[in-house]
């Protein structure tokens, strides 16, 4: 009876350590999958600019608008013009005084023409990857992959067409993962595989990692396992609980906590630098379990949406804010709070009326309410471009959280009605530092003067970097340590409850 536990508890193990690989590998392509359908909505975007171009191809008013629409495009490197398979110009080569005969496509879908990996225009050093449509073509940055996380192990993946015949882009551990008929990966002793599709574009995602083994695992895993099977079994409960048991536990502890209302609310002062006067507080979500441990929002905000609770969560948020704060809110004196919305909250007609409703049902003005959109968007432009239109004319403002990193890039300034921006505290705390990020602050600022949106900049410690912030953009507000630390909405400084007839910040 005890060898049979010991074998029954070691085959359970292994099967755990396989099922959490093929997690793993679940999890690294469903984010290559969005990442690279964000890489081509980019250039389907990009495509659509140029043809709507209405100056004559290659002219020097054409070439300013190509310029333009290269430089605003996170994932586009150059963009331009070609006729009957001839290259024109380009907005970085300019008018070609030779134009380049391009080869025939590697692939053709729906009316465009895809290269991987050809000479570029104006130099046969540099290889690209081209997709045109009609007149226009745009070339991919190459660094359009670069912030895709390696995959971690044995994980290797490529990013194809949904017929395998094309590839994009490979990662990692690539060389042993071959395709089968139909763009799957062709079967391999010892691994796993997986293949996501996109809904909107020609493009999968094929991944493979080796399936695992209980003996790789870390010495004193396999010890305990062998102990507590050893004792009665005890090592396949074990096993299942450290598996599963945890994650599947909080994921239900959250979702009760989010039914129940058990989320609770901070809020960060954001004060106004040239005087330090507060113009407004962000609200932040925060979860204590049952047992009292706290889960900081990193993690269960992540899961609340991958179990599609991300708008309950957001619509609490919503309710307990405007009630903790509407005596204030309710003065009318420009005082605001601020909450974080995901672009999906956005798109959702559904939030729009809640928010709408509540601001009414608290008496609570839509204009002291600011909606940060901080959420890597898989949705176009012009879907957020319409909702965000919807909710300005609600009176809602929108600012971009996060600006300067990740999805909040200059695109999203020339297509989005927003209302303000936010710069990432990451350029905040590098400010009289030698790092790279130190040098985008004064673009940053230069950029909310110029298009006369206010600014606000997170991660505010020091007083150095409060002064510098102001010196750039007097008008700026700031939010950090320095100002204010989060706390319950009974513990604010005295000064929240000072009467505020100017609080608002103004256009830079």
């Amino acid at each position: 009876m005890g060898t049979a536990v010991v074998l029954l508890t070691l085959g359970a193990a292994q099967l755990a350590v396989t099922e959490r690989a093929k997690v793993d590998l679940a999890n690294y392509t469903a984010g290559l999958l969005v990442h690279a359908e964000d890489v081509a909505r980019a250039s389907v975007d990009g495509l659509n600019k140029v043809l709507r171009i209405s100056a004559e191809p290659c002219s020097q008013k054409d070439l300013a608008e190509l310029r333009l629409i290269a430089f605003y495009s996170r994932y586009i490197k150059d963009v331009g013009r070609v006729v009957n398979g001839r290259l024109l110009c380009t907005a970085m080569w300019g008018r070609l005084q030779t134009p380049v005969e391009l080869a025939l496509p590697h692939r053709m879908v729906r009316g465009y023409s895809l290269w991987r990996n050809v000479p570029a225009a104006g130099d046969d050093r540099i290889k690209v990857d081209l997709a045109s449509y009609g007149n226009a073509i745009v070339t991919t940055a190459p660094t359009a992959f670069d912030r895709v996380s390696m995959p971690l192990g044995s994980i290797g993946a490529l990013v194809i067409t949904r017929d395998g015949k094309h590839r994009f882009q490979s990662f990692g551990d690539a060389t042993d993962l071959k395709l089968g008929d139909g763009g799957s990966a062709a079967p391999s002793a010892g691994h796993i595989s997986t293949r996501a599709c996109s809904n909107e574009f020609d493009i999968c995602v094929v991944s493979q990692a080796q399936a695992g083994s209980l003996w790789d695992q870390p010495l004193w895993t396999v010890a305990a396992i062998f102990a507590l099977a050893l004792v009665g079994g005890g090592g396949l409960g074990a096993l299942a609980k450290a598996s599963q048991g945890r994650g599947v536990a909080l994921n239900r502890m959250l979702a009760r906590a989010i039914r129940q209302g058990d989320i609770d609310l901070v809020y960060q002062p954001l004060r106004r630098l040239s005087d330090r006067r507060i113009v407004g507080v962000e609200a932040l979500a925060r979860w204590r379990t049952l047992s009292g441990v706290d889960v900081p929002p990193d993690t269960f905000v992540p899961m609340a949406e991958q179990q599609g609770l991300g708008t309950a969560l957001a619509k609490l948020v919503i309710v307990k804010s405007l009630e903790e704060m509407g005596p204030r809110l309710r003065r009318g004196d420009g005082f605001y709070t601020s909450i974080n919305l995901s672009a999906q909250d956005i798109l959702d007609s559904g939030l729009r009326h809640f928010l709408m409703e509540q601001t009414q049902a608290f008496g609570v003005s839509p204009n002291s309410v600011v909606l940060e959109l901080t959420e890597r968007s898989t949705a176009s432009h012009q879907e957020l471009a319409d909702a965000l239109g919807r909710l300005e004319q609600a009176g809602f403002r929108v600012y971009l959280d996060d600006f300067g990193t990740g999805y909040s890039n200059f695109a999203y300034l020339a297509d989005l009605p927003l209302a303000g921006l936010k710069m990432d505290r990451r350029f905040t705390l590098a400010m009289g530092t030698l790092s790279p990020a130190s040098n985008a602050v004064e673009a940053i600022c230069a950029l909310a003067k110029a298009l006369r949106l206010p600014l606000v900049a997170e991660g505010v410690e020091t007083e150095l970097q409060a002064l510098a912030i102001h010196r750039l953009v007097p008008q700026a507000v700031g939010q950090g340590w320095l100002l204010g630390k989060p706390c319950k909405a009974d513990s604010l400084p005295e000064d929240i409850l000072e009467l505020n007839n100017s609080g608002d910040p103004a256009p830079v």
